[in-house]
């Protein structure tokens, strides 16, 4: 597989948020409950039962699951009947990387377009810094920084004023003459193992993609799976992974 040889598209004075909130949000937020998490799913019988945590109960012939893969992997969900052993292997075998992010705004711009390091892409993690306002004609220079599996822990394991000084430590030994620390304006970041309903990052890149696919295959014609952990196995972790597969999901569903 050459996943890591794929170009990276990106929207120009637009995202993929802007792209969901103009084109299918709208359609389905008067149906959307929030800030309720599934706790068991009965597909034993022709109605699907679905429990959520608070006590709530849907029913529905078919329903498509979207759940990262780090919910499935903590049991926090459990099916009746279980799972057949092929897709349960497949949730428990899989890697799931550690996720951290970080936008850092500066009074100038004194980076490229993408600063890569020696560990920048290995079977241990990724990092990367990168221009997170490039093409976009934005008014302030912003730099992302992306971190997965073992080198996010190294974020991750600090905090505060902490975390803030190692990162611009790291810019200024990169770049030299304090510059970094000189033109720090502000910064904001996101420790994905920290968010509840996330609970980590995507799949590692080098994973199998056998198993992958056995992830996203229904199940009995009434449980689907979509994001960016269930696909064909050709490609994942991705935004456009997990919208490819949520179409598929659905043609499935509907015929």
């Amino acid at each position: 597989m050459t996943r890591k040889d794929f170009a990276d598209l990106k929207f120009v004075g637009s995202s993929w948020l802007s792209f969901f909130e103009e084109c299918i949000i709208p359609s389905i937020q008067p149906k959307t409950i929030f800030n309720t998490p599934i706790s068991d799913i009965d597909y034993s019988k022709d109605q699907i039962e679905v429990k959520s945590t608070n006590g709530s109960i849907f029913t529905a012939n078919k329903i498509i699951i979207t759940v990262p893969l780090k919910i499935l992997q903590s049991g926090s969900i459990h099916f009746m009947p279980t799972l057949p052993s092929n897709k349960q292997n497949a949730i428990n075998s899989i890697t799931v990387w550690s996720g951290f992010k970080a936008f850092f705004k500066f009074s100038t711009k004194f980076y490229p377009a993408y600063l890569s390091f020696s560990n920048s892409s290995t079977r241990q993690g990724q990092i990367q810094y990168y221009d997170a306002a490039y093409a976009q004609n934005a008014p302030d220079n912003i730099l992302g920084l992306f971190s997965t599996g073992q080198p996010a822990e190294v974020y991750q394991n600090l905090s505060g004023n902490a975390q803030r000084d190692y990162i611009l430590n790291e810019l200024d030994t990169v770049f030299g003459n304090n510059i970094a620390s000189f033109n720090y304006i502000d910064h904001i970041v996101q420790n994905w193992n920290e968010e509840p309903y996330a609970r980590g990052a995507y799949i590692t890149p080098y994973e199998d993609g056998g198993q992958v696919e056995i992830l996203g295959q229904s199940l009995n014609n009434k449980l689907y799976f979509a994001g960016d952990a269930y696909t064909t196995g050709n490609d994942w972790s991705s935004v456009h992974a997990a919208a490819r597969s949520a179409k598929r999901a659905v043609d499935e569903l509907v015929q």
